[in-house]
């Protein structure tokens, strides 16, 4: 049953388990944990594997977590831990580029007055922290510029 909640215990997870490679790099293993490939053999049985994800990071195996993460396509390298202590030092190269991106694709979607997209992509900027200010260039077209909000 989906609920806002259930969203939010989620989003709250992925924080928990993303937090695990924060402060240092860490290798996945060759293989994909045992239990996490066998509770998805029993049926497609997702939650027992979620279970087997939640056991990895309270054990500390971290390498395992960070495979089991990427096996299951939850794993994402640029995530943003928490936005709200979120500082332009934590911006990466490659965070800057994908929110340059979606910037770019708020401008456009302002240009061509598809509004709803445009507050979509606001939404979600403000989201990890990113602040925008609209304006207009000298030929009167929308810009953009962003900064992390503090």
């Amino acid at each position: 049953d989906f609920t806002v909640k259930a969203l939010e215990e989620a989003e709250a997870n992925l924080h928990n388990w993303h937090s695990s490679f924060e402060f240092e790099k860490v290798e996945p293993l060759l293989e994909t944990p045992f239990l996490i490939t066998h509770a998805l053999s029993d049926d497609l049985n997702f939650s027992a594997a979620i279970a087997e994800i939640h056991a990895l990071k309270k054990t500390g195996k971290i390498s395992a977590l960070k495979t089991a993460l990427i096996f299951l396509s939850l794993y994402n390298p640029n995530f943003v831990q928490d936005s709200s202590n979120l500082t332009a030092d934590d911006i990466t190269p490659q965070n800057r580029l994908a929110i340059q991106t979606w910037v770019d694709a708020r401008i456009e979607a302002r240009r061509t007055k598809n509004f709803a997209e445009s507050d979509r992509l606001r939404d979600e900027l403000v989201a990890i922290g990113i602040q925008l200010k609209d304006g207009k260039d000298a030929d009167g077209n929308p810009t953009t510029a962003w900064e992390v909000k503090r």
